[in-house]
């Protein structure tokens, strides 16, 4: 039947995407490859900026219906508590090995 839109945020949503097409790759290579598409400018880490283009890329498509889900928009504060939350070393960006942390929960999960 129809999959009625579920609202997700940017965390769940990257990780359907994950799970959608990549499911079968190696994990660091999957990391690595979000990492990159993430990292605005290839500075080494993701900021806040980053965090905000990628969320408004994910809701222009999905306001385009490419996903058959509907992204729900994070306030900038939210998308702050997210890299506070992972950010070890407290330097206010997220590394390559805290990325790893916000995505290891989603992709290790089986597909559903």
């Amino acid at each position: 039947g129809d999959e009625e839109m579920r609202r997700v945020d940017l965390q769940t949503a990257v990780g359907i995407l994950a799970r959608k097409g990549y499911g079968e790759r190696d994990f660091e290579k999957e990391i690595q490859m979000y990492f990159r598409i993430f990292d605005g400018g290839n500075k080494g880490y993701i900021d806040l900026r980053d965090l905000k283009r990628v969320q408004k890329e994910i809701l222009e498509e999905s306001a385009a219906g490419q996903w058959g889900f509907d992204v729900a928009e994070l306030r900038d504060s939210t998308l702050e508590a997210m890299i506070r939350e992972f950010d070890g070393n407290r330097d206010g960006v997220l590394d390559l090995e805290e990325f790893a942390a916000v995505l290891r929960p989603i992709l290790s999960r089986p597909s559903s």
